[in-house]
């Protein structure tokens, strides 16, 4: 198998865990220096980051209450 296409794969399982700050140091590092390289990758963190932005807006109140039933979200 191609070592480029291994790479490739193994870093796509770590792009959720880095957008929400779930890496170690070296893995961080890791990841920085595949999405430099890798365009695909890169869309998809800047994709993550605009989830993470929006999930940061949501009180954590609100994900502790259990179901929001008629409650609506303001933000």
């Amino acid at each position: 198998m191609d070592p480029a296409v291994d790479e490739h794969a193994e870093h796509l399982v770590d792009l959720g865990a880095y957008a929400l700050g779930g890496l170690g140091p070296a893995r961080v590092v890791a990841v920085r220096e595949h999405a430099a390289r890798c365009g695909d990758c890169r869309q998809q963190l800047d994709e993550f980051a605009e989830v993470t932005a929006i999930l940061d807006l949501v009180p954590l109140g609100a994900l502790l209450d259990g179901s929001p039933g008629d409650r609506a979200f303001q933000f």
